[in-house]
């Protein structure tokens, strides 16, 4: 006889709503109204921003095209546009000698000026050359030196057809009581057939009155080249250190002098070690692509109160983002109506932070006081650099806040440290637009880097989320997984011990390897889910920590009995060969394609010890074992599935680096080695087992497997 089916339960129907209470309603207002007010303050703070970013100029605008203006003379237009050509002509000059105190007073020699760049537009991208001059060291030999003792000058003219072909007068900020250091030799160029005495014409006294300037010299620390004595055999550097270990070159050093190296600079009452002359051979020129039109009235206001106030005539600080339009001509051209038009002058400027520590040349001179055998040479011979682009208002704006200021410890160090340091300048100046030659590709390399960190980001979090959530050991490799969370933990005692040996204090290293920890806790989670371990306390309420090891499950007793059918032998030996092997042969030097940077100094390598070795071995060893259980189970465990493909599109990151054609020239490329080769090796073998075999749940029940 069947059973009788149970009698349905009758319909409840709609449960009734509860009502809102008001203290609830009034937090949820409250909430909703901060959420919207932080919301709008963070939209227009974005917004205003960007306009600032993108229209520095945005008052003195006139909101219309050229087409619609029907009195031009209302309007101030830039006398370079796209489709106006230009040159750009450069000079160097060197301050002479001199046994006066008056230094602005001393003649300068034109070293070399010429026509440089020839038929360009603003929408031209990069453009590259190098201009070799012989310049005379006797300048440099004396004990008060300035920056501007060599600089170099630019000067834009604009090829014909042009509005300056018509031009009636001219205006400048720079007031007529200053004495202006030419930018153009006479004659032009340099060693031409002009008189020197020719009279310059109105339409070259304008062009000239918007070339800028910029020192080709910069200070900082160099060696000794007196002989050395047993008084001073520790002074190889100029870069003494004080009572608290504090580089005396850098304390003394003004920090505008490292955040605005185009200044006037001086080494007065400076050691000469400690502020030698540097030459600045590499230097990016930019003119501001702008074509907007200026209301003439706002134009012409901020023009005279420029031109009041410029040079410290009544103002200790001018806003130097006003000299973008800050020169203006007037023209007679055949328009819509009559009487003159006005046009602004192109904006000239160097970026300050250009060269990077590679392209800074000492000038070879003894300024100390010394009987050295060492013999002064009379010239220095100069490849200067130069590269030219265009750069919009906020390009300019955001090269001015992301910059790497080159300073002596740069320029005083090991040619590895060097050759790294040379690298970030160059890759933060190609993220400006500034590339530092045809071969190098920087914004493809930070392009590559942003996508390998974000995938690196995403990786940790999946193996952090991974061994958090393991809860059994069934199907893991207990020998290969002590060996790489072991591995982690030396690692990461290996650094905090070399950090407390620099550190000045313990205890925020303590702190900071404290929340490394907590950051990045794989190694640790690994560990605890391999040997089950339990954390907590011994009663509730208690602060007392207790740690205790879980009994193994019938599941995992059953895949350690599984795992030792594996011989002892082949596991043992994998680990004693793999381990022995890395101490023994030191797999990361030998390299299978030979890095691009120079040999490490001793004191470049002072972190990497013996124990560094043991990590690689027992992490190379311990992901073997666990592999190797993987095949045998034919079970795929140990992390995600996606992680493994991220390391296979990390590993395809990393190679892409070694091919010229896409990543170019990489000053301080490092080799790839053994171990690398090793590494990706594992990660194939890992791969296919990810493709191949069924993934393990992280909570497995305990089902008997006998």
């Amino acid at each position: 006889m069947s059973e009788k089916t149970p009698p349905r339960p009758l319909n409840p129907g709609l449960v009734r709503r509860k009502p809102i209470s008001c203290g609830a309603f009034l937090k949820w207002t409250i909430i909703t109204l901060l959420v919207l007010v932080v919301g709008l303050y963070l939209t227009t703070a974005i917004a205003n921003t960007s306009r600032a970013f993108s229209s520095p100029h945005a008052a003195y605008y006139q909101n219309s095209t050229i087409e619609e203006v029907k009195n031009r003379g209302t309007v101030v237009q830039p006398l370079v546009n796209k489709k106006q050509g230009f040159d750009v002509a450069v000079s160097v000059w060197v301050r002479a000698p001199t046994a006066s105190d008056d230094l602005e007073d001393t003649l300068e020699t034109p070293l070399f000026s010429d026509v440089v760049f020839r038929d360009l537009h603003t929408t031209d991208g990069f453009q590259f050359k190098i201009i070799k001059f012989r310049m005379p060291n006797a300048r440099f030999r004396e004990d008060n030196l300035t920056n501007f003792d060599l600089r170099a000058s630019f000067v834009l003219i604009p090829s014909s057809p042009s509005p300056m072909d018509h031009l009636k007068n001219f205006s400048t900020w720079k007031p007529s009581s200053i004495k202006v250091s030419p930018v153009r030799s006479r004659p032009f160029p340099l060693h031409s057939l002009e008189s020197d005495n020719s009279e310059r014409t109105m339409i070259e006294e304008a062009i000239d009155s918007f070339g800028i300037s910029t020192p080709l010299v910069q200070f900082h620390p160099v060696r000794s080249k007196c002989p050395s004595s047993d008084d001073d055999d520790d002074y190889d550097y100029a870069e003494d250190f004080d009572d608290d270990g504090e580089s005396v070159a850098n304390a003394t050093a003004e920090p505008s002098a490292v955040l605005k190296p185009s200044l006037l600079r001086t080494n007065n009452g400076k050691l000469p070690l400690e502020s030698h002359p540097y030459i600045v051979t590499r230097t990016h020129l930019r003119i501001v692509d702008e074509e907007r039109l200026y209301n003439r009235k706002m134009y012409n206001k901020a023009h005279k109160f420029l031109k009041l106030n410029s040079c410290g005539q009544r103002l200790k600080n001018i806003p130097t983002k006003r000299v973008d339009a800050s020169t203006r001509s007037t023209d007679e051209v055949q328009a819509k109506g009559k009487g003159s038009e006005w046009f602004y002058a192109p904006a000239l400027s160097v970026y300050d932070h250009g060269a990077g520590p590679k392209d800074l040349k000492p000038i070879d001179v003894n300024r100390e006081k010394c009987e050295s055998t060492y013999t002064n040479a009379d010239y220095t011979d100069v490849e200067w650099k130069v590269s030219f682009t265009s750069a919009s208002p906020s390009q300019l704006r955001l090269a001015s806040i992301l910059h790497r200021p080159t300073t002596g410890n740069d320029v005083n160090q090991s040619e590895y440290g060097l050759a790294v340091a040379h690298s970030t300048s160059e890759m933060i100046n190609g993220l400006h637009g500034y590339r530092f030659g045809d071969d190098t590709h920087p914004r493809r390399l930070f392009t590559l880097g942003i996508f390998g960190a974000a995938l690196g980001f995403i990786l940790s979090i999946l193996n952090i989320v991974y061994w958090y959530k393991r809860t059994n050991t069934y199907s893991l490799s207990i020998l290969g997984l002590v060996l790489n969370g072991s591995s982690g933990m030396l690692a990461a005692f290996i650094g905090l011990g070399l950090e407390m040996r620099k550190a000045e204090l313990w205890w925020s290293t303590i702190w900071g390897f404290l929340i490394r920890l907590v950051l990045d806790p794989q190694w640790f989670l690994q560990l605890r889910a391999t040997l089950r371990l339990e954390f907590g306390s011994k009663s509730e309420g208690s602060w007392f920590p207790w740690v205790r090891r879980l009994p193994a499950t019938h599941k995992e007793r059953a895949s350690e009995r599984l795992e030792g059918q594996i011989s002892w032998m082949l596991r043992g030996g994998i680990c004693v060969a793999v381990v022995a092997g890395y101490l023994l042969l030191d797999p990361p030097n030998i390299m299978l394609i030979a890095p691009l940077h120079p040999a490490p100094s001793p004191e470049d390598l002072q972190d990497i010890t013996k124990w560094t070795r043991v990590v690689d071995g027992m992490n190379i060893a311990g992901s073997i074992l666990q592999r190797l259980f993987n095949q045998y189970l034919k079970l795929f465990s140990g992390q995600y599935k996606m992680a493994v493909y991220i390391v296979v599109v990390l590993h395809i990151l990393h190679l892409v680096t070694y091919v010229p054609i896409v990543s170019g020239r990489i000053e301080d490329r490092a080799g790839y080695s053994l171990h690398d080769g090793l590494t990706f090796v594992l990660t194939g073998w890992t791969t296919w087992q990810a493709w191949q075999f069924k993934s393990v749940p992280q909570n497995v029940e305990d089902l008997n497997l006998e």
